[in-house]
């Protein structure tokens, strides 16, 4: 999955630069669609399926002296090649053939890295700056002269932030946002841009504000073996140091102690300047190369009696003339041309400008990258490249006594060899902080997992992976999973209602999530059901919790029960009884109150009188009245 990638200018010794606008580094975790299917029951054994790990590739690219660096789209820097003073930040001294993950300060995530002489720098996102590796010169900013085995955070200055930075053989510099720059390290040969030639400063162990000439800002910065340039926002070229063989473009003078500026032939102004080991480089604003400094193995892309030119010149065997990027090697240069070829010329050993054989040309030759592929961005350390591709993979190639081109041996290589990107491994998934026991990358890229029991309700689904063996920051996905617990439902209680009258049923449902309930009628006695709705005279509640029924006679012997029904399954309620009686009336010509009509009980005649009765109970009644009328008269005689 290709990503976004702007990385103009990374910082490398021989090819360094730096920009106010850096490399932009994707984010390592994404939002993404949880688990699918996204519940389950509480019993666990529900295989889910998530996203898949994040890629991690490399964005942007450094060389040192024998050792690389390449920064990760996670943020975390990698690391390769000689290590005897630290410089690969991964709490050894030991020499590695394949990248190693820097040991990165906690909460902080790189933005730019920049390889020296033997030590490394890194820019943090909050425009602290990090260093590691080789201290003795004050390189590192540390205020000490020990060597660093891992990232530590340079001394800055109070209320001051980097927004670029450049290693050069034994000094540091950088500028920040608003363009300043600040320097540490070496002062021998004015390699600091202070103003002094070591009379007052030989080294400096913490960054200092550099003599900036009179209104001008800087955009980018290089340090090199030991001279320096930057690119001034007004598009003039500044170049400060030792001239050894005339890489400050300043004619016959020996050293300049404070940044200076550099005329290009006929007053043109640069969008670019890179610096190799011993010469410069700058484009000018209409694609124009032009180089100065050392052209011994013809690095300049110019013949010239003598060898080297103290002035710039325009480069008249670069037939690219409107590039677009310039990088600077040891003892050659690299130009990419707008169609996106990337081209080199100077000396050639063990293969470096693509085309082995070659030794030394003035004319460019064409950098061979795999089909389909084009240059992102360029780096050179002593004898070795980097190259990485718009494929976002790597590819070196050049000398290799110390694993420097990170491709698992020591043996150099005349051909591209592919350094491998970290791995990402899948160390675990947890639901609800319980460890799933079974989990596994798919080929497809995904994450398939195994729920773990876990008590009902919603969950958050946690991926725990590893780049290069290390721990990165879990992927959450909140609240994504949720774990069914099985419905339950209680019984309704049987119901005895009167012809007319209105019967109520109620239940309790419980359950997560909460189930829904619908009620089934059985006219047979249990034998069949059927959904309530069909009969009219029933009536569910809006919760589904009730159910009332507009009794008559023909619903008695129904039963009705409960249906609760979840993503837990399903809870039935045993039937509830339903029996209607008879309606009572009030008997008004009777001594005491009501009796019932119908067959159970006599029936009222229109004009109150009862009845005739028959037999037996006509002859009780009138020997109950006899005896009331003797027991009357008895107590008038008394």
């Amino acid at each position: 999955m290709a990503r976004p990638v702007l990385v103009r200018f990374a910082i490398g010794l021989g090819a360094t630069a730096a920009l106010l606008a850096t490399a932009a580094v994707g984010p390592a975790v994404a939002a993404e669609p949880g688990p699918v299917p996204d519940s389950g029951p509480e019993a666990g054994g529900t295989s889910v399926t998530l996203p898949g790990l994040p890629e991690e590739a490399y964005v942007s690219i450094s060389a040192g002296r024998d050792h690389s660096l390449a920064l990760g789209t996670s943020g975390t820097v990698y690391a390769w090649g000689a290590n005897g003073n630290g410089q690969l930040g991964n709490g050894t001294k030991v020499d590695a053939a394949a990248p190693v993950p820097v040991v990165m300060p906690e909460g902080v995530k790189f933005t730019e890295v920049s390889g020296g002489g033997r030590f490394s720098l890194a820019l943090a996102e909050d425009g602290s700056a990090y260093a590691w590796g080789a201290g003795f010169n004050g390189q590192l900013g540390l205020d000490s002269r020990d060597d660093a085995l891992v990232p530590t955070r340079v001394h800055m200055p109070a209320g001051v932030t980097f927004a670029a930075l450049s290693a050069g053989q034994l000094h540091s510099l950088a500028i920040t946002p608003d363009g300043t720059g600040y320097s540490w390290g070496t002062n021998a040969g004015g390699r600091l841009g202070i103003g002094d030639a070591n009379e007052n400063v030989f080294n400096s162990f913490v960054p200092i504000k550099m003599l900036m000439p009179a209104g001008v800002t800087f955009a980018e910065i290089h340090g090199s073996f030991v001279h320096s340039a930057a690119l001034g926002t007004n598009g003039i070229v500044y170049t400060w140091g030792e001239s050894t063989t005339g890489q400050l473009g300043s004619g016959e003078t020996p050293l300049l102690s404070a940044p200076t500026a550099v005329t290009l032939p006929g007053g043109a102004l640069a969008q670019h300047v890179a610096v190799g080991q011993v010469h410069t480089l700058a484009l000018g604003e209409d694609g124009t190369t032009y180089s100065w400094g050392q052209n011994l193995d013809k690095q300049l892309g110019v013949n010239l009696e003598p060898l080297n030119s103290l002035v710039p010149v325009e480069a008249d065997g670069v037939a690219g003339r409107s590039a677009t990027q310039l990088r600077g090697g040891g003892t050659f240069s690299f130009a990419f041309a707008p169609g996106g070829e990337l081209t080199a010329w100077g000396t050639n050993p063990a293969g470096l400008t693509g085309e082995p054989g070659v030794t030394t040309s003035v004319q460019e030759a064409p950098v061979a990258l795999p089909s389909g592929v084009t240059p992102v961005d360029v780096r050179t350390g002593y004898g070795f490249t980097l190259v990485l591709g718009s494929d976002e993979e790597l590819y070196a190639w050049g000398d290799n006594p110390s694993g420097q081109l990170g491709n698992g041996s020591t043996t150099a290589s005349d051909a591209l060899a592919q350094v491998p990107r970290p791995e990402v491994n899948l160390a675990g998934v947890s639901f609800g902080g319980v460890a799933a026991a079974e989990f596994e990358e798919l080929a497809v890229g995904a994450v398939r997992a195994v729920t773990p029991p876990h008590a009902p309700g919603p969950v958050d689904v946690v991926v725990n992976w590893e780049i290069a063996g290390v721990p990165q920051p879990p992927i959450t996905y909140s609240q994504s999973f949720t774990y069914t617990g099985a419905p339950a439902v209680t019984d309704p209680k049987p119901q005895v209602v009167n012809d007319g009258a209105t019967a109520r049923f109620e239940v309790a449902a419980s359950g997560s999530p909460a189930p829904t309930v619908a009620w089934e009628v059985s006219r047979d006695g249990g034998k069949t059901w059927e959904p309530v709705a069909s009969d009219p005279a029933a009536t569910v509640s809006t919760d589904g919790l009730s159910l009332q029924v507009a009794a008559d006679l023909a619903h008695s012997g129904f039963q009705y029960r409960a249906i609760a029904t979840s993503a837990g399954g399903e809870a039935v309620s045993a039937g509830a009884l339903l029996t209607v009686q008879q309606a009572t009336v009030v008997d008004p010509g009777g001594p005491g109150g009501q009796k019932p009509t119908g067959p159970q009980g006599p029936n009222l005649a229109t004009s109150g009188s009862i009845a005739p009765l028959a037999g037996a109970a006509l002859a009780a009644l009138l020997l109950a009245a006899g005896a009331v009328l003797a027991a009357s008269t008895l107590a008038r005689r008394r």
